[in-house]
């Protein structure tokens, strides 16, 4: 399998932007202890890391970052963060959804900038998108869910049961199915089938009884489903029945998927980076900062994913895609 790394982008231009603006009425002697908290070594958290690193060092606020790894364990989680109370460091930033809840519930005082949470209303972490009050502020990976929604059905159109596998009790893939059910309203035609997935491992015996009427599977973001077996084992049953895959996570772009929408999370890092600045130099309250939130989203298209189920993909999907996997050889 060959998911992409994600692709500089836009952010090339918000990094000049920051270092513009990096020294511009700011107290460069500050020198900050700033700690990550990093769930998962997830794809999209690594590449929100890279873009955070970037962005922190062209302010020169990179020296003192200390990453805290928790490997998928709450209470390697508990415990180093409760190495970071008591003025040891001065901001906390969390990488996704998860780290971000167990960082409020398990610190008091240390301000938190969140970035790469799907959708920070739904799984509790703010209020609303205005701000999330006290001393969390942070950004999204949100993406439109109608524009997704229509980006698949462009590739098959006609589609009306689509199945979206997930992990029981994900707040991540959690918020983006109820993102979907309230854009699928206003789709009438278009229905969404939840499959449980209680060990990934099985993931195509449970498909399997669920594939006599889908036309369709699309895989959220949802971590233990899109590691590299698992992810394999979905794919070939898809295969094999002809049901194209969809997803809206970048792994899976290029690993069989006809389709993915998502964003760059490298530059959500980046822009993540800008909001610690804000806390630590410029004093700014943080719950009083609006969740940012994205305001494009990125199109992989996979022809050879396309040609091995027999699907002739339409002209239009194909140049709205902001790359194509599978089309080296011409065809």
């Amino acid at each position: 399998m060959n998911p992409i790394n994600p692709a500089p982008g836009t952010w090339l231009a918000a990094l000049i932007l920051l270092m513009a603006l990096s020294g511009s009425g700011v107290a460069q002697n500050l020198t900050p202890q700033i700690a990550v908290l990093q769930w998962l070594d997830s794809p999209n958290d690594v590449a929100a890391l890279r873009g955070l690193r970037r962005g922190l060092a062209a302010m020169n606020m990179a020296g003192h970052v200390r990453i805290l790894k928790a490997g998928g364990d709450r209470k390697e989680a508990t415990r180093l963060l409760a190495g970071i109370q008591a003025g040891k460091v001065h901001l906390l930033v969390t990488l996704g959804t998860r780290a971000t809840r167990i960082a409020m519930s398990e610190t008091r005082d240390v301000p938190i900038v969140f970035t790469a949470v799907t959708n920070p209303v739904l799984s509790g972490i703010t209020s609303s998108w205005s701000g999330a009050g006290g001393r969390v502020c942070g950004n999204s990976n949100w993406l439109d869910r109608r524009d997704m929604l229509k980006a698949f059905n462009l590739a098959v159109p006609g589609m009306k049961r689509l199945l979206v596998v997930r992990t029981p009790d994900n707040p991540v893939s959690g918020a983006e199915i109820k993102e979907a059910r309230q854009a699928l309203k206003g789709m009438p035609g278009l229905k969404l089938v939840v499959v449980d997935v209680t060990d990934a491992n099985k993931v195509a015996q449970v498909l399997r009884p669920h594939l006599e009427e889908a036309d369709g599977i699309w895989v959220p973001i949802d971590f233990p489903l899109y590691q590299e077996e698992p992810l394999r084992r979905l794919m070939d049953v898809a295969q094999k029945r002809k049901i194209p895959v969809f997803s809206s996570t970048p792994r899976c772009a290029g690993t069989g998927a006809l389709v993915v929408m998502t964003v760059d999370f490298e530059l959500l890092g980046l822009k993540a980076s800008a909001l610690v600045r804000d806390v630590l130099r410029h004093r700014r309250d943080p719950g009083a900062i609006p969740v940012g939130r994205l305001k494009s989203s990125r199109l992989f298209v996979d022809v050879a994913a396309a040609r091995r189920i027999g699907l002739k993909l339409p002209l239009d999907l194909i140049l709205a895609a902001h790359r194509l996997f599978g089309a080296e050889d011409g065809q």
